[in-house]
């Protein structure tokens, strides 16, 4: 949940009274809050619960629930929301080999954002493709790639942020893998997986 400085305001997400979360202002010299959306779950956005990382005048964020109807609450979502709370879902997960319950921020780099699931992105899981999860990239008008399906050798369940340096993308599988206790990998955004 870190927080980002919008006009004076400090704005980030937290969950609401409807149970799918909200968007909101905070003003550091008064005190002030302001609810400026609230999600409604559904084809929406529910549960947003990463860091927004800030591009071309929107947040960029992923929720865990919410979008597709192919999970039991939705599979989760890339989301865009301005600083006055309009908001708009760039790209809902379909789970199976799609990848569901993006988690952690998206990292931006070269027009296209990057970040993981950690369910989903195999053949073979249970009803709701509980899989090891995907890394993957979307752009801001909503094109979705997997990039790298997660295997148990190579680590499952991503869990945190890519982190981008010099055009690699770094981060960290939280279970399985050679020592069943999670894997540091990196990737490029073309698929070339390492650990």
């Amino acid at each position: 949940h870190t927080i980002d400085s919008v006009a004076g305001d400090i704005c980030r997400l937290r969950c609401g009274g409807s149970g799918c979360g909200t968007f909101y202002s905070y003003d550091l010299t008064t005190g002030e809050e302001q609810v400026l959306y609230r999600f409604g779950g559904g084809a929406d956005a529910d549960y947003p619960d990463s860091e927004l990382t800030f591009v071309h005048g929107a947040f960029y964020v992923t929720s865990q629930l919410g979008g597709s109807s192919k999970c039991p609450t939705g599979c989760g979502t890339v989301f865009t929301i301005k600083p006055d709370g309009r908001e708009h879902v760039v790209y809902a997960f379909k789970s199976g080999a799609d990848g569901s319950q993006p988690d952690g921020p998206v990292t931006y780099e070269n027009g296209k954002f990057y970040g993981v699931t950690s369910s989903g992105g195999g053949k073979g899981c249970d009803k709701y493709a509980f899989c090891t999860g995907t890394a993957y990239s979307v752009t801001e008008s909503g094109t979705e790639r997997v990039i790298y399906r997660f295997r148990k050798a190579t680590g499952a369940h991503p869990g945190s942020a890519l982190l981008q340096i010099k055009g690699t993308l770094y981060g960290v599988a939280t279970s399985d893998g050679p020592h069943n206790q999670g894997t540091f990998f990196s990737l490029t955004p073309a698929g070339k997986f390492k650990m």
